[in-house]
């Protein structure tokens, strides 16, 4: 065991190896490795001194921002890789002993999106959310940094309005610690000065509403919404939580009523719990109860039914469980049950449930009626096979040839579970089964060949 351990490629071990050993190794790598060869050349340079390492990432990024080629699938991965290796190099040689060359050289790296970006086009999902994430470390080199608020007011103002690509979008949320109380106020009047055209409307709203949020200024986040706006669900219930969060209980109970929840049918959870809290503050209890089980009940929501039940006295939430389990297993909607009933784990009531209701499945339900058979498979083969048969007969009826592949492990499965039934019931053995399969979908060559 002891020799074993020392052949895993850990730090410690790596230490065992003399300086020349390391050296011809580290070639070895990364020959042909561009990469990996900045990464070394950096690491050089740092011996050398702070000063050194600066100059070769500095480097590097003018080089990057210079560049015009435009960065397809091939390119992404090897791209994104430099990038990691730049900021980590940022974070981890230079902030630690020059915490200001740290910052402007995570600054100059953020401000490399807009041309990468743009070169980037159909990959650009995989650099956007690599810059996303670079506005959180930019907060951190800020802090460690002790860079003063109007300087990063400065910076901000002067970066926001290029938000090209959305990139920046959470920048000011990000840094509201940096900047403090003093650095979002003086930005706040910077951008009140500023004269804005209809390109940048989107990004002087988003930027107001995050400072506002940072003041935490429930009144100028409020102002700075349409009366349209605050009948979406979605506002209604941000602007009514942080009504509620300072105390202003009638005023929040106004903005969620207020909410136009028939128009925007969409993302209505955040509103019911919302509405539920203002109840709750309101010592309203038995109606936030109330409203808990009328939600459950009416969009089948395993969230609402568990905060229901959390809140019943002791020795009531078993029963009442049974109760709303019964009531799923009731639903008009047979598949949205099954997917209730298979994410609460309660397989006694999904066999009840199938074995009454097999006909009104929809085998189109892959994801879900494939987790659903594995759910029954240990205490009900029946009702599993006849998922999986409805999953089969699905895929075979309309000929998805892209899902034969998941079709054939699942009639395979049916073979496995086909031992542990005894007793059919009024449903098709398997070996009645197959020859009905054979004889409707016996064409469908690259299905069979697959078995």
């Amino acid at each position: 065991m002891a020799s074993k351990s020392k052949k895993t490629l850990n730090k410690e071990n790596l230490m065992l190896l003399d300086i020349e050993q390391l050296a011809d190794l580290l070639m070895e790598i990364s020959k042909g490795n561009a990469v990996s060869q900045r990464i070394l050349r950096t690491a050089l340079a740092g011996a050398l001194g702070v000063d050194e390492a600066s100059k070769e990432i500095r480097k590097r990024i003018n080089a990057i921002s210079r560049a015009k080629t435009y960065i397809n699938y091939a390119k992404r991965k090897a791209f994104i890789k430099d990038l990691e290796a730049l900021k980590n190099q940022i974070l981890k040689q230079i902030l630690p002993k020059h915490p200001e060359d740290g910052l402007d050289l995570m600054w100059c790296l953020l401000r490399l999106s807009n041309g990468i970006l743009g070169r980037a086009h159909d990959e650009s999902e995989t650099f956007h959310n690599f810059f996303f994430s670079l506005t959180q470390d930019l907060a951190t080199c800020a802090m460690r940094a002790k860079e003063k608020p109007y300087i990063l007011a400065e910076r901000i103002f002067n970066d926001i309005f290029d938000n090209d690509y959305g990139q920046y979008d959470h920048l000011i949320a990000h840094m509201t610690e940096a900047l403090g109380t003093e650095g979002l106020t003086l930005l706040k009047e910077k951008l009140h000065t500023e004269q804005t055209d209809r390109d940048k409307t989107y990004i002087m709203q988003s930027a107001l509403e995050n400072i506002a949020e940072g003041l935490n200024d429930v009144d100028s986040y409020i102002a700075l919404q349409s009366k349209d706006a605050l009948k979406i669900p979605q506002l209604a219930s941000n602007v009514a939580m942080k009504l509620l969060n300072v105390g202003r209980i009638q005023e929040a109970w106004s903005a969620i009523e207020n909410a136009d929840c028939h128009r925007f049918r969409h993302q209505l959870d955040a509103w019911a719990n919302a509405r539920i809290a203002i109840l709750e503050a309101q010592k309203k209890h038995d109606e936030a109860q109330s409203f808990r089980y009328d939600w459950f009940q009416k969009y089948l929501s395993a969230e609402m039914l568990k905060d229901y039940l959390k809140k019943l006295p002791e020795f009531q939430d078993f029963k009442a469980e049974q109760a709303a389990l019964e009531f799923v297993a009731s639903h008009d909607n047979v598949n949205h049950a099954l997917y209730f009933l298979t994410q609460w784990h309660a397989p006694k009531h999904l066999n009840e449930m199938i074995l009454k209701r097999h006909g009104e499945i929809d085998g189109n339900g892959y994801e879900m009626l494939s987790h659903t058979a594995k759910t029954l498979a240990a205490e009900y083969p029946l009702s599993a096979t006849i998922i999986l048969r409805g999953l089969i007969n699905h895929t075979l009826d309309h000929a998805k040839s892209k899902r034969y592949k998941y079709t054939a492990k699942h009639l395979k499965e049916c073979i496995a579970l086909s031992q542990y039934i005894p007793d059919y019931q009024h449903h098709m053995s398997h070996i009645e089964y197959m020859k009905i399969l054979k004889t409707k979908h016996g064409k469908k060559y690259s299905f069979w060949h697959l078995l």
